[in-house]
């Protein structure tokens, strides 16, 4: 195990490696404010065998890892409005076409032990993590229907009882107002909640090779392949996963609000290279194709 290292000793490890650092008390208090480590995933993007690149200076990658706080920030904005609205459609749908607490019939869902698991983590947050909201109290000794239990549920939970149920009662949430295949839906939603913790628990962003790949459809690997992009080289950047967050979000005023902010990041970080992050020259246009 390593040393601990002080702030002092910190910027010398950087300044040994070869990093320009034109002012040594903002590098001290940028590293008083930042975790050491936290900042290395970013580092690391600019060194190789622990030397930076030639003319690498600090404000370089403060540059960078301020660019990924906003990302972020604007990421989890509109997962958000995905969030609520698979919530809403589960409520709907399966409370109008099963019951409104179908989600304790096992006979609704593929495999019993991962019923059983969410079952857990629903009791778990009924009965702990939101037992003194009023909406709880209220149903109090009864069973929370599903338009009430949706607002209490991680976009991971909703995730797993989504890949849990059975086909047809997956085709009853598919085939109305989302208008999507069942198979997507459920690579998208894994992949979709997975970004959202990781934005939500400050994970880096830029650069990042994600684990998960979305599943891409005929049609859209079209679309990309006619952009000169490589689907199997880029579906584990950002841009393939904002590509199908664009075709969740349903509202186009929210399609077009999340272009322009996009825009607007990009313009304000213009230094920082989003190639790293999957996007190319003609990205607004392959966006503003999803309808």
């Amino acid at each position: 195990m390593k040393d601990p290292k002080t702030i002092d000793q910190q910027v010398q490890i950087l300044i040994d490696r070869g990093l320009i650092v034109s002012d040594i008390e903002i590098a001290k208090e940028f590293l008083n404010q930042v975790n050491y480590y936290r900042f290395s995933g970013y580092l690391k993007l600019f060194s190789a065998n622990d030397k930076f690149n030639e003319n690498t200076t600090f404000e370089n990658i403060v540059e960078v890892y301020n660019f990924d706080c906003e990302l972020r920030k604007l990421l989890y904005i509109y997962l958000g409005y995905i969030e609520v609205l698979i919530k809403t459609q589960f409520a709907l749908n399966l409370s109008l076409n099963i019951d409104a607490i179908f989600y304790l019939n096992k006979n609704n869902f593929l495999d019993e032990d991962r019923f059983d698991r969410l079952q857990n983590d629903i009791n778990d947050s009924i009965t702990r993590k939101y037992s003194k909201e009023p909406f709880i109290k209220h149903f109090q000794g009864d069973y929370l229907p599903i338009w009430v239990l949706v607002e209490i549920m991680s976009f991971g939970n909703i995730s797993m009882m989504y890949a849990n149920l059975i086909d047809s009662n997956k085709d009853l949430l598919c085939r109305g107002y989302l208008n999507i295949n069942r198979e997507y839906l459920k690579n998208y939603l894994y992949v979709l909640s997975n970004l959202r913790n990781a934005c939500a628990h400050q994970g880096r962003i830029y650069g990042k090779e994600f684990e998960l790949a979305p599943k891409i459809s005929k049609k859209d690997k079209k679309i990309l392949v006619t952009n000169n992009i490589n689907v199997s080289n880029s579906n584990h950047k950002l841009f393939i996963y904002i590509f199908i967050m664009m075709k969740l979000i349903r509202n186009n005023n929210q399609k077009d609000m999340m272009i322009s902010e996009l825009k607007k990041l990009f313009s304000k970080y213009s230094n920082v290279d989003i190639h790293k992050i999957g996007f190319i020259n003609n990205w607004e246009s392959i966006l503003n194709s999803i309808k």
